[in-house]
């Protein structure tokens, strides 16, 4: 059996930091989340001629993976 040498100091500061990086791209995520039902809430309100011209504007706001997501819920 090998011997492995450990840092454990280095590595409880790598993970701390990874650790915080997890959390802040939950946050941000959580605040894009709130701000895309908002403004899906307002876009609701809107005639269908001032639809047709927000629609390009929210998809520019959003990551790909909810432009899918986006696209299904204003079409039901």
């Amino acid at each position: 059996m090998r011997r492995v040498d450990i840092d454990l100091t280095t590595l409880q500061k790598n993970l701390d930091a990874t650790a915080a990086e997890i959390v802040s791209s939950q946050k941000d995520g959580l605040i894009q989340r709130k701000e895309l039902a908002q403004k899906t809430k307002e876009y609701r309100k809107l005639d269908e001629e001032a639809r047709k011209e927000e629609w390009k504007g929210l998809l520019k706001c959003l990551p790909f993976c909810c432009t899918l997501f986006f696209l299904a819920v204003m079409d039901g």
